[in-house]
């Protein structure tokens, strides 16, 4: 009527009689507002589709009284899929879920359809058409009946593997950082390097879910050990093997190539390493692995180099030796001979130079010392894609090694130092025994402990007879070999560890025996005179025999208050004396008077 535009709905019947058309019946019937709903109602749908799409998300419909399940074209493209390719089946939807998590799926859609939770949700891994796996998460609500059947549940599906891998990105970060932090605080509580190549080795296999974790090094005899082991049940043990090479690579390989970065092996008999042993790598299972060389600096090599230059000092000392005895036992036309004998000998010859070099890692040359070992993670069931953050891990590792290991030879260092020091303060040098000083301060407290606990401290004082005539006819060095001789022979007797035998000066000796009578320290006495003289060592010029001998003074007693331990140094250095007045070579107890404080 006012030029409006209206939907109608038309319906013509056509009326017959007698078998001829007659007329026509119309209806018409004004339906505008019913298809104005139909296209709010489009709009609609389109507006939920294109939010759907701009969600990423799919819808799902499953008929729990059929099992069917209708899936829409997102939920398909998620899986890989087409609409012809997906089963319509609850039971398809289950065997893609992955095994580790259909468990809780079940229980979670289980609990909703119970009612406990008002609505199902779940975060799971299901297999795509390619049979790689995504992470979905899942969402519904299920509907149900006056009698509480549930009918139908619907929900919708997010594809959030990104989201995951993310998350699993964060964590694996965590983990490495936590490893790092938990080595690196053992490094910082101890000192020991067996410890903390241990603890290296747990927590790495632990990361990398590894079935074997080693650190091998070549130690001086050439041969490559395993310094520490972690190990999956079942697999066979490196621990205690010793080889000439690394199995898997070798170190001249390493240094030859100058590979200071890790090596990823995926199937360890594709790969281009160098491969020493073959049998031993299925005796081992080892299917992959990561090669991690360690490196340490040159100034952490400073005992090797130490050791090398007195090796280097020793050799020079013999070269120059050998070459007077030369001068002095042959003629002069033989000269050009024997400087050729002596570079046959060893004194110039480049081999034993090269041999020499190669007797330690991290000391061989000026190119190759800072090479110190390689750890090598095993993957023994199959082959192994080691991923990038596996060998970024390794990699932050080595740093807290290398410096775990210098930490380590520098206590090392500071310790041979300390026991140096200690060797100088209280060991005699020429004789290797305890000295004047050493032997004062052991013997004072001795003769305190010995006076608390009521029991006799014998002292033996011994002197080479006639050892300034020893001197005159044979030489200083003939001297001091005699000395070390005595010596030996006097430490071979005694043997108790509370029992100290020291130079007391020059060729005198002392014996400090705890715990023991006069009767048992002129036993001992007499046995060290035997020894000495089993020695036989030539003296020629001696006035009572014609090899050395020794002249001991024993003396024993109770500490008590008025005495001091310099009253039995006192007793026994009187004995000495009086068995040199006797004609020496021969043993004399104390039995006078003691010297009061």
């Amino acid at each position: 009527k006012k030029g409006k535009i209206i939907w109608s709905y038309l319906n013509i019947s056509l009326i017959k009689t007698s078998q001829e058309p007659k007329y026509l019946i119309g209806l018409i019937k004004d339906i505008t507002q019913r298809k104005q709903i139909e296209l709010d109602l489009k709009k609609s749908e389109e507006r939920w589709q294109l939010a759907l799409r701009g969600n990423n998300d799919g819808i799902w419909d499953w008929n729990i009284q059929t099992n069917e399940c209708f899936y829409s074209t997102r939920c398909q493209e998620i899986l890989g899929y087409t609409e012809t390719e997906i089963f319509n089946h609850v039971d398809d939807w289950k065997n893609r879920i992955h095994p580790d998590d259909i468990n809780l799926v079940i229980q979670s859609i289980q609990e909703h359809l119970n009612r406990q939770t008002p609505y199902f949700t779940a975060e799971y891994r299901i297999r795509c058409k390619d049979n790689t796996y995504k992470w979905i998460l899942d969402r519904g609500q299920a509907l149900w009946d006056e009698e509480e059947n549930p009918l139908r549940m619907v929900g919708s599906y997010t594809d959030i593997t990104e989201r995951k891998q993310a998350e699993d990105y964060l964590q694996r970060q965590t983990q490495q950082e936590q490893l790092i932090r938990k080595i690196t605080e053992r490094i910082r509580q101890s000192l020991n390097l067996s410890e903390i190549l241990q603890k290296a080795v747990d927590e790495v296999r632990n990361i990398l879910q590894a079935e074997r974790v080693i650190i091998q090094r070549k130690i001086l005899d050439k041969s490559i050990i395993v310094l520490a082991e972690s190990l999956a049940p079942g697999k066979p043990s490196m621990l205690d093997w010793e080889f000439n090479d690394y199995i898997i690579t070798t170190q001249q390989f390493i240094q030859e190539k100058k590979l200071d970065t890790i090596i990823a092996v995926t199937d360890i008999y594709q790969s281009t390493v160098k491969l020493s042993y073959t049998n031993l790598l299925d005796f081992f299972q080892i299917k992959a692995c990561l090669i991690m060389p360690i490196f340490i600096q040159k100034s952490t090599t400073i005992e090797e180099g130490r050791r090398k230059k007195e090796e280097g000092r020793k050799k020079k000392e013999e070269g120059r030796r050998k070459k007077e005895e030369g001068r002095r036992k042959n003629w002069m036309g033989q000269t050009l001979a024997n400087c050729q004998n002596r570079v046959d000998g060893g004194v110039l010859n480049p081999k034993e130079k090269d041999q020499e070099k190669s007797l330690v890692v991290g000391a061989n040359s000026s190119k190759d010392d800072t090479f110190w070992g390689i750890l090598f993670a095993h993957n023994c069931s199959n082959k192994r894609q080691w991923e990038q953050w596996e060998i970024n891990l390794l990699d932050q590792l080595r740093i807290q090694l290398e410096i775990a290991i210098q930490q380590s030879q520098l206590y090392q260092q500071l310790q041979n130092a300390n026991h140096e020091l200690y060797q100088l303060a209280t060991l005699d040098g020429l004789t290797k025994i305890a000295n004047r000083r050493c032997f004062d301060r052991y013997l004072e407290k001795e003769w305190l402990r010995m006076g608390r606990e009521k029991k006799p401290l014998s002292l033996i004082m011994c002197d080479i007879d006639f050892f300034k005539k020893y001197n005159d006819t044979y030489g200083h060095q003939k001297g001091d070999e005699c000395l070390q001789q005595v010596a030996k022979a006097i430490s071979k007797v005694v043997k108790r560890s509370t029992d100290l035998v020291a130079r007391y000066g020059g060729e005198e000796f002392a014996i400090i025996l705890p715990n023991t009578n006069l009767e048992g320290a002129i036993h001992i006495a007499n046995i060290v005179q035997q020894e000495v003289y089993k020695l036989q060592i030539p003296h020629r010029n001696s006035p009572i025999y014609q090899q050395v001998t020794l002249s001991l003074g024993v003396s024993s007693m109770i500490a008590f208050p008025e005495a001091t331990y310099k009253s039995l140094i006192a007793a026994a250095d009187r004995a000495l004396y009086q068995a040199k007045q006797r004609g020496r070579n021969q043993v004399i107890p104390y039995v006078g008077d003691i010297i009061l404080n």
